[in-house]
């Protein structure tokens, strides 16, 4: 083989390893915030997204990243003004069990996917993530 022909090979080599060290980076640095009844795992998903009283942050991989107390306290616009909050937490994604209109709009304009589920917290990050 020449020189040259060696040189292309190994651009090609780079290229591919290259764009797939970036697909596993992307899955893994992946952020989802699940609308929860209680702080733990095993809580149920609450119905009421943006207003539940715990919201929980996991990381790609499924793993727990941190459980905070709701700070939306507003009783109107609270789909809304969660969605700005998750946007500055970086998220990609939220399950809850209801997600509505107004909410799944003020999402999307912030490139965030409204995921609706029920079931225990644990599962449903495991099933978004299959």
């Amino acid at each position: 083989m020449t020189a040259k022909g060696t040189r292309q090979w190994m651009i090609v080599f780079l290229c591919a390893a290259f764009v797939l060290a970036a697909a596993t980076a992307g899955a893994q640095d992946r952020k989802i915030a699940v609308a929860a009844d209680g702080p733990e795992i095993d809580a149920s998903i609450s119905e009421r997204t943006a207003r539940a009283p715990f919201i929980l942050f996991f990381d790609g991989s499924g793993n727990l990243l941190e459980s905070v107390e709701n700070p939306i306290t507003v009783d109107r616009r609270a789909g809304h003004e969660m969605a700005e909050w998750l946007a500055v937490e970086q998220v990609d994604a939220i399950i809850g069990g209801a997600i509505g209109p107004r909410m799944g709009q003020a999402l999307a304009a912030r490139q965030i996917q409204g995921i609706e589920k029920s079931g225990s917290v644990r599962e449903a990050v495991k099933d978004v993530l299959e």
